[in-house]
């Protein structure tokens, strides 16, 4: 058989795959066959290599240098020829595939990175810019700024959402604005019908009592009682402050009291306890206190002939105050205090035996919340004793 080196070089030609590249033949006898492309010069350093790696294997791969140029070559021998084949390609183009794909992955990593930070920033300016700014007026109204209103430019869900918002916060100060208005009237009105409810045999009685004085020239009792019967009345027919410090409105019970002292000349004692120093100037309701008082003369002890005792004292609680009024009338049953007691429920019609209670209750509930406000329980001595609670932290 005999080979055709020009064709053998055509053939090598054609697997020249691009620029730089080629293919050698190592013939039997260590001679080259080259195509026209291969200089002749890297053939000879390729054939040395090839011939030493030919002993160690016969096929692989080869990584040599040329010009400071690295080429990748791949050999396989024929052992049926005693022929190898050896076809190489610069290094560079092994990775230049991969450096595009490189350059294209940077690209994608880049414009992937330019998304999500464009969806971020979207996702910052419309949902969660609109949600911060719903928060910082759900914590105002915790602190109880009733007037805040959410502005909005655009009409999406946000908009929509917040209109409700600022439409529900116009009719919530709308309703707290009506309820306080009736509750101011309602404490008003309240006051003005227990003012009206000045008990007429008290006056009788009274004037009675300054016609005996007067008639037995006891001026000095008279200017007295006049004076007390004056600061009485001045105080119970006043449209001044709703509102007074405590000590007023225990002074003005003790006026009472001065005045029914002289009406029950030895027949009744009364003591008053000491106000503590952190509830004097604690501003409470006019008139909750003498009303109550005037309760216990008239259904407790002014039918004793001797021996009525009433007491008033005051004791702090961490939240507020209660002011106890005790007497030793007429002993009273448990079921008779649970009666009063269910009196006081909002909603009852049938209070018009302790109509002046019931008023007191109710405005101290209003002024102070619900945990103010008037009970009854058996007193250590027999008769009724009434508790009038004011709780700090239920102010308005």
């Amino acid at each position: 058989m005999k080979l055709s080196i020009e064709r053998i070089r055509a053939a090598l030609g054609q697997l020249e795959t691009r620029k730089d590249s080629g293919a050698v033949l190592l013939l039997p006898d260590n001679n080259l066959v080259l195509s026209d492309a291969v200089d002749t010069e890297f053939a000879s350093s390729l054939k040395n290599v090839l011939i030493s790696r030919l002993k160690e294997a016969p096929s692989g791969t080869i990584v040599l240098e040329n010009d400071k140029r690295q080429y990748f070559a791949v050999y396989m021998k024929s052992d049926y020829l005693n022929t190898a084949l050896v076809q190489y390609v610069p290094m560079e183009a092994l990775t230049e595939k991969a450096e595009q794909f490189k350059t294209l992955f940077l690209f994608f990593s880049l414009s992937a990175v330019l998304v999500i930070a464009l969806y971020m920033l979207s996702a910052f300016k419309f949902i969660q810019q609109p949600m911060l700014k719903l928060i910082r007026v759900l914590r105002q109204m915790e602190m109880g700024n009733l007037n805040v209103e959410i502005t909005h430019r655009r009409t999406d869900e946000f908009g929509f959402l917040f209109q409700r918002f600022n439409g529900m916060m116009k009719n919530l100060n709308q309703l707290i604005d009506q309820v306080y208005k009736q509750q101011i009237l309602t404490q008003q009105a309240e006051l003005r019908q227990l003012q009206s409810q000045i008990n007429p045999h008290f006056l009788y009685n009274t004037y009675f009592v300054l016609y005996n004085m007067a008639m037995s020239e006891d001026y000095d009792n008279v200017k007295l009682f006049t004076h007390q019967l004056g600061s009485y009345l001045k105080y119970i027919t006043r449209n001044a402050a709703e509102d007074v410090p405590l000590h007023i409105e225990v002074d003005h019970a003790r006026t009472y009291c001065d005045i029914q002292s002289l009406r029950f000349y030895n027949r009744i004692e009364v003591e008053f306890g000491h106000i503590p120093p952190s509830c004097r100037d604690k501003l409470v309701p006019r008139l909750i206190l003498q009303p109550v008082i005037e309760n216990a003369f008239e259904h407790g002890i002014s039918d004793m002939k001797s021996g009525g005792w009433l007491v008033v004292r005051f004791e702090k609680e961490n939240d507020g105050f209660v002011i106890i009024v005790e007497d030793n009338g007429p002993s009273i049953s448990e079921a008779r205090v649970h009666e009063l007691n269910r009196l006081l429920t909002p909603g009852r019609d049938d209070v018009s035996e302790i109509t002046a209670i019931v008023n007191i209750h109710r405005r101290l509930r209003l002024k102070f919340g619900e945990e103010s406000g008037l009970s009854f329980e058996v007193g250590d001595k027999g008769g009724l004793r009434v508790n009038i609670f004011v709780r700090e932290q239920g102010a308005n």
